[in-house]
Formats: structure tokens, C-alpha cells, sequence
């Protein structure tokens, strides 16, 4: 079994079930897949840099998509959010 594909399928479906962005928290995806928080992180700031997922995190003031940060890294070591992220269908990735 391989963890963060299987994380990469889940996430993935989640986001065309429904029109509108999918609440998820980090830390218990990590824990359900025997994954680091980090490697849930660059898990969602990779399918997001691919446009798979739109992806939005707390910034600490706002909710910010991932595309307004610095850099994906910004996102992947931030805590602000707590782990919550909301996801959604993104750009490269057709409805079926």
C-alpha cells in the first residue's frame, strides 16, 4: 500500500464530489495514512502547483489560496491554519 498515493486518490475525489471547496484537517489525513503533517502539506501544495486542486489555507488573517503566497513552501511550513485547508477542483482536472 502506498500512502500518500492512496492520499493523492482521496484528495482527489473528494474535490469533484461537490461544486464547492471540501474542508479537511491535516493532521488526522497524516494520521489515517501514516504520514507526517509536512508530507500532507507537500502532498496538497504539489496536486495544487499541478492545478489538480484549488487549494486555500489560513494565512493567520485571511484565507488565502495557495497561488497568493510567497511560495508553496510558505504553505507547507505554516501552522496558522491548524491543519484546517479547504480544497476544491482545480483548473486541470475535468469533471467526469
Amino acid at each position: 500500500m502506498n500512502s500518500v498515493l492512496d492520499l493523492r486518490r482521496e484528495v482527489l475525489r473528494l474535490a469533484k464530489i461537490q461544486d464547492r471547496a471540501v474542508c479537511l484537517r491535516i493532521p488526522q489525513l497524516a494520521a489515517f495514512y501514516n504520514l507526517t503533517e509536512r508530507r500532507v502539506r507537500e502532498e496538497f501544495a504539489d496536486l495544487a502547483e499541478k492545478k489538480l486542486i484549488r487549494l486555500s489555507s489560513w494565512d493567520g488573517k485571511q484565507l488565502r489560496d495557495i497561488s497568493s503566497w510567497s511560495s508553496p513552501q510558505e504553505f507547507v511550513q505554516s501552522t496558522c491554519d491548524a491543519g484546517h485547508v479547504h480544497i476544491g477542483l482545480g483548473s486541470s482536472n475535468p469533471v467526469e
